[in-house]
């Protein structure tokens, strides 16, 4: 393999690559021939990407005159996207993505050497003629402020080169090109007619063995390509493999995770060491990189307010003051009480209880009023620079961390961070002044513009993409993906130049028979760079019936083999060991000392799922409040009980309460409405204030109508709200807070318990009773108990549903005592048996402890 490389005739000048990683490759193949000869030292050889190339051959001009500076790729696109703006003038949907393809038609104008001006005399339609002005517009910043792009950089050196003011070299070798442009073709030219011998290095044409194979799909491809790389491997560790495949760039989490299940069988159980067998050459973004992802956050809060579930990432994030952070769960737990808004960072620390969270909580609040005090500091409009600076310093200061202890990868990261910041600083050439909102957006835009790959340890397997694998040579190659839809897939003409133009100029796509010699040129190269070749397709993909790729020419020594799929790993562990049986139930009983959690609501989960009430009541398993959009049901329940229990706080009697006037009852109710949205109101945006008004007054008429309802009623007397009771039962202690008790006939207790929702009955169609939670407040107290009732309070209906005022309840009384008692004797008994007659969302909530679906599914 590189047997060019052994001829130093080739190193007596620069050696040009299509990608910088082929050029990173030969340098590093360079340098261990060196040390393999016995050479301590050497002459680093000249080889470049094409535009690090050009911008040297820029670097080593001579003349003075010349004065034109290289914008980076990222202030082009800042400056397409003011040019652009300025012409199409309304607003324009999917803006970026138009930006994007302006980048990429005025780069094949460049290439292809198309005259602009022919460009808008060809123009049709409003696309067309707008992109036209603001190229128009584009070249003239260019030209006004002495400006170069990635794009224009190689014309500008062919007019050095035909000026004599730059140096070029004595020999210029050219390596991994499929296909020269026509500024290709004239620089070389122009370095010929300036006395620089040029070289092309052309993969050998000899074509080695080929083998095609075929899958049921792509996810079994990908793991049959990391089973053969792992044989070939195990034979010759030394051997060189590369994995290709034409979809890398949309699907490179995916094709890492498979090339892995193959090459690594198992390795999730190996803890992380196998993770960077495979090196996939396409990166994620930058933004997606948790770490980054939290730093832009923050910077966001700066001048914008983010959503609840933006703030509680946040405050579970460990890249803001790693340590513990219990106290900050507790206090996301908060958050989680309060409708799902967009928070200013003072309105935050105002609605959550730091104090009482614990001391993290409290550092982390300290670090966001760092970002209170550069609301103030950062205002006005700076250089992009300075902004940089002051991220940095921000950052710093709330005390963002890539990682407590980075590793090479993390290290890594942070310096792409840091680049990135100054490529931000870079874009002043293009933004000069701007507000610290414009810089952070900018930023934003960049972290998601920029891949970004790790280099890792241990790789053993590159997995490339298809135009990446040029000027490389393998002992053997994998390509997946070869079939009908893919080689030679359809054609991506330029949208904003004619298509008529593009035909006359041969530009790339133009034509179908175009796009066909292009991939077969790219296929015959990827043949060509290894000794054994093999190619795979899947016959179906997303369901869709596939075929082998025409481009592929099979004889009598090349078949189609219908290849296994070595699966996963997983899948290998089924019925390799005997199966044990367990019983049931193997969980402990309570002990002396064990505290049960969740009140009458665990009892009334054992008696529907034993499980429940276990996990519940004794593991104190707790679901997670979702995120809701103003006022929750929850909320509003809470709400209204304090509403109810401010109301009757001196325990009135039906006759007292008949006494209160129309403005005495809403001035009361007025005082539990403050006091119950107080906390709400106090930090409230807008929208949320309209919401909590409306909420205030649907509120108000509620409890009116229920008052009302209270006076239809037998006399009473409230004797208790809002009370804390205990109730003992041999090892089994349950704290308990009941709504409410009134005293009927003569002081025997009728218990009641709010409810705020849908309409709920006591007794189901039987007359046996539904709920035990009233039933356990009622054992818990001491007196006599007349009855239970439910108070139903909701826009739809006010109503009361009790237990029959007749000779059966004793009875019943006695009963459904008895039957909480065993229900308890269950729980105390450690009897925590899976429910499965319910259905599957009433099971999903435990479904990760209990495997509840697995269970039924048998």
């Amino acid at each position: 393999m590189y047997s060019w490389l052994d001829d130093a005739h080739y190193f007596d000048g620069d050696i040009v690559t299509s990608n910088r990683r082929s050029a990173k490759l030969i340098r590093e193949i360079y340098g261990a021939r060196e040390i393999a000869n016995g050479r301590k030292t050497w002459s680093t050889p000249s080889v470049l990407f094409i535009g690090d190339w050009l911008q040297k051959l820029v670097t080593d001009c001579s003349s003075a005159d010349f004065r034109h500076t290289k914008i980076s790729a990222q202030a082009s696109a800042v400056l397409w996207e003011q040019c652009y703006a300025k012409k199409s003038g309304d607003e324009i949907p999917a803006f970026f993505s138009i930006i994007k393809q302006c980048v990429h038609t005025w780069k094949r104008i460049n290439e292809w050497r198309l005259p602009l001006e022919e460009v808008g005399a060809n123009s049709n339609g409003v696309e067309q003629r707008q992109f036209v002005a603001a190229a128009i517009e584009y070249s003239n910043a260019l030209q006004e402020n002495d400006w170069m792009d990635d794009a224009t950089i190689a014309g500008h050196v062919v007019n050095l080169i035909e000026s004599g003011i730059t140096r070029v070299p004595k020999r210029a070798t050219f390596l991994g090109f499929d296909r020269f442009t026509p500024i290709e073709q004239y620089l070389i030219s122009c370095l010929k007619a300036a006395g620089c011998e040029v070289h092309v290095l052309e993969a050998d044409s000899a074509v080695g063995s080929l083998d095609v194979k075929s899958f049921p799909d792509s996810d079994a491809e990908l793991r049959a390509a990391g089973a053969w790389a792992r044989r070939c491997l195990s034979e010759n560790p030394a051997m060189k493999l590369a994995i290709i495949s034409p979809d890398l760039e949309s699907s490179s989490v995916r094709v890492s995770r498979m090339l892995l299940e193959g090459i690594a069988p198992g390795r999730q159980i190996a803890g992380t060491s196998h993770d960077s067998a495979v090196d996939v050459s396409f990166g994620q973004p930058l933004s997606t990189y948790p770490a980054i992802g939290i730093a832009l956050l923050l910077l966001r809060w700066v001048t914008d307010n983010l959503s609840s579930r933006e703030v509680s990432i946040l405050l579970r994030s460990r890249n803001i003051r790693p340590g513990p952070i219990g106290g900050r769960c507790r206090m996301e737990l908060q958050l989680r009480q309060l409708p799902d808004r967009f928070w200013a960072v003072s309105s935050l620390l105002g609605s959550l209880d730091a104090e009482f969270a614990g001391e993290d909580a409290q550092l982390w609040a300290q670090s966001m009023n760092c970002i209170v005090n550069a609301q103030d500091r950062f205002q006005g409009r700076k250089p992009l620079s300075a902004w940089a600076l002051d991220i940095d310093w921000l950052l710093g200061e709330v005390g963002w961390q890539v990682a407590t202890a980075p590793n090479s990868s993390e290290f890594q990261l942070l310096n792409r961070w840091r680049e990135a910041l100054n490529e931000l600083a870079q874009l002043e050439i293009v933004m000069p002044q701007v507000e610290f909102r414009t810089a952070v957006s900018r930023l934003m835009r960049l972290a998601a513009d920029t891949i970004y790959q790790p280099q890792l340890d241990g790789v053993i397997l590159p997995a490339l993409g298809k135009l990446e694998a040029a000027g490389m040579e393998f002992d053997k190659i994998w390509l997946v993906g070869v079939d009908a839809s893919r080689w030679p897939g359809s054609g991506n003409p330029l949208q904003f130049i004619s298509k008529r133009l593009q035909r006359d100029y041969d530009m790339p796509d133009a034509t179908a028979i175009h796009t066909l010699e292009y991939a077969r040129c790219v296929l015959q190269r990827i043949v060509a760079s290894a000794d054994e070749v093999v190619f795979s397709w899947a016959r179906a993909d997303d369901g869709i019936e596939q075929s082998l790729s025409p481009l592929v020419e099979t004889d009598g020594e090349t078949t189609q083999l219908q290849s296994a799929d070595p699966g996963y790993f997983a899948c290998q562990l089924l019925d390799s060991s005997d199966l044990s049986s367990f019983p049931d139930n193997v969980v402990p009983a309570l002990s002396d000392n064990e505290a049960l959690s969740g009140g009458a609501y665990t009892i009334q989960r054992q008696a529907t799922d034993q499980f429940s009430g276990f996990a519940f009541g004794r593991l104190g398993v707790n679901e997670l409040p979702r995120f809701q959009i103003g006022i929750s049901p929850s909320m509003r329940g809470s709400a209204l009980h304090k509403i109810l229990s401010i109301l009757y706080d001196g325990l009135p009697s039906q006759s007292e309460i008949a006494d209160w006037d129309d403005d005495m009852l809403l001035g009361k109710i007025e005082i539990g409405l403050t006091k119950s949205y107080f906390r709400l109101e106090r930090y409230a945006d807008e929208t949320l204030k309209r919401v909590l008004y409306l909420e205030r007054d649907r509120s108000r008429k509620l409890v009116q109508d229920f008052v009302a309802q209270e006076l239809l009623r037998a006399p009473f007397r409230v004797a208790m709200l809002e009370q804390p009771l205990q109730l003992n039962h041999g090892n089994a202690q349950l704290d308990l807070r009941l709504d409410r008790v009134d005293y009927v006939g003569e002081n025997e207790m009728l218990v009641i318990d709010y409810k705020t929702g849908a309409e709920k009955s006591l007794l189901d169609g039987n007359g046996e009773l539904k709920e035990l939670q009233l039933l356990i407040y009622a054992m818990a107290l001491q007196g006599s108990v007349a009855g239970l009732a439910i108070f139903n309070l909701d826009s739809r209906v006010i109503s009361i549903k009790k237990t029959a005022d007749d000779d059966r309840w004793p009875t019943q009384y006695a009963a459904w005592k008895e039957q909480v008692r065993d229900v308890i004797d269950e729980l105390v008994d450690g009897e925590a048996e899976v429910n499965l007659s319910l259905n599957v969302e009433q099971g999903r909530v435990l479904n990760v402890l209990s495997r509840f679906q697995e269970l039924r599914l048998g």
